[in-house]
């Protein structure tokens, strides 16, 4: 038997993991090991004197600094000097991993005071819960946050030696994607390069660690913190906010081991009901030897039958989107999630969505999306096409016409092609209003 950690959710679609279940082993099948994974649903359950893989020992904010948690994240602010905000996982990782993967979202809409290294994520052991700082000795790796003028950030490596390195500056409308690579074993391992996942894969040397910032290296086979001779395992980690102001929003931490990378980028997954039915899609950035995609669903998150599958790309470089459709529901809460199964049958879970079917209510989902700027493709049910709007991210409107295609799907076409940016399909419906964001590429 192997244990894996479960995932709960809500009723409004998105996943936390907050326990245990048990898969069966099976011959040439296994999933990779997650030693801590979060995304921050739900607003209370994060943290425990025993955690699992899904809770931290401390989160505390004082003098005015807060931590909440909305709209599925994590967010951290700094008001005033000498307040502080922090978190730590100072309970071992069990077994303890000799390799290391971490992977973070981060956005800093609001900088009140700017500063360098403001914020610092350390990983190594014995790590500090009570927000003082760590000694390098500890230490395997590190990065930390620059505030920057006009709500700019910058992601920043710190050596053992306090050298540094910046990434570019970001503004605060974006958010960035950090990876960290760890090798603490006595050989070198490898893992795909977050570019192009058909490439060399890259190899990372023992006692050195790899910083990504939106799949741009920051620094390629750095030494451990702790110096050559230092003896520092990969048990805790920590994130301290001590100095400058502004807000820091966090989404996606997930810790896991590096052999079991699967060569499948899952940018996203979504569940929509439509009517009577249930619209699934996700969409992958890259893939490499992938074999197919297999849609379960759940009533209970106890027990996921398999509902269909997919075939896999196998090899992309690019973006490619899929789309499943559930044509009969289960009375009351609908769980999906999908398995991800590679040519030599190593497979992984997403996460789970939930769903709820009102078929009175007006439900629209807009497949893909991201999408092109030529039209902008949608499945509707209870929808009165005449109460849409298009309307950019500053509330223009943008003038279009209809195409009923004959699969069910509408085309919503704008007069002028729609340059790359984030849209909204606003319903305003007999009172009832929803926004839909659309992302044009």
């Amino acid at each position: 038997m192997r244990i894996l950690s479960y995932i709960r959710t809500n009723v409004f679609g998105m996943a936390v993991l907050l326990g245990l279940f048990i898969l069966s082993a099976r011959p040439n099948c296994y999933a990779q090991t997650d030693y801590f994974i979060q995304d921050f649903t739900y607003p209370v359950g994060y943290t425990s004197t025993t955690p699992n893989n899904t809770q931290f020992n401390v989160l505390v904010a004082n003098n005015n600094s807060s931590i909440v948690f909305s709209g599925g994240k994590m967010i951290i602010t700094r008001v005033t000097t000498p307040a502080q905000a922090f978190f730590a996982r100072n309970t071992n990782f069990s077994p303890v991993p000799s390799t290391l993967y971490l992977e973070v979202d981060i956005n800093v809409p609001l900088v009140t005071s700017p500063i360098n290294g403001a914020a610092i994520f350390n990983i190594g052991q014995n790590l500090a819960t009570n927000g003082t700082a760590n000694p390098n000795a500890d230490l395997f790796a590190r990065f930390s946050i620059n505030l920057g003028a006009n709500n700019t950030f910058q992601i920043r490596n710190v050596s053992g030696g306090g050298s540094t390195i910046d990434s570019p500056t970001f503004p605060s409308s974006q958010t960035v994607k950090v990876i960290v690579a760890m090798n603490n074993g006595s050989k070198s391992t490898t893992y795909f390069d977050p570019r192009n996942a058909r490439a060399p894969q890259i190899v990372l040397q023992p006692g050195t660690y790899d910083i990504w910032v939106n799949n741009v290296p920051l620094v390629l086979g750095r030494g451990k913190v702790a110096g050559p001779a230092g003896n520092v395992t990969l048990t805790n980690f920590n994130f301290l906010f001590n100095s400058g102001g502004g807000s820091i929003v966090m989404d996606n931490l997930r810790i896991r081991d590096i052999s079991g990378v699967l060569p499948v980028n899952l940018t996203y997954f979504t569940a929509q009901p439509i009517g009577q039915q249930v619209e699934l899609g996700w969409e992958t950035a890259w893939e490499k030897n992938s074999r197919e995609f297999v849609v379960q669903r759940s009533s209970d998150l106890q027990e996921f039958g398999d509902l269909g599958s997919i075939a896999a790309a196998g090899e992309t470089d690019g973006r490619r989107q899929y789309s499943f459709t559930d044509m009969a529901p289960l009375p009351g809460v609908n769980y999906y999630r999908l398995r991800m199964v590679d040519k030599d049958g190593t497979y992984e879970y997403s996460k789970v969505r939930d769903v709820i079917v009102h078929s009175d209510q007006p439900t629209l989902w807009v497949t893909p999306n991201p999408t092109t700027g030529e039209r902008i493709r949608f499945r509707a049910s209870s929808v009165d096409i005449s109460a849409l709007k298009l309307t950019t991210i500053s509330g223009q409107n943008i003038n279009f016409r209809i195409n009923q295609g004959s699969d069910g799907y509408t085309e919503l076409i704008p007069h002028s092609v729609l340059s790359p940016g984030m849209y909204f399909l606003i319903l305003n419906q007999d009172g009832f209003r929803s926004h839909t964001k659309v992302l044009v590429q």
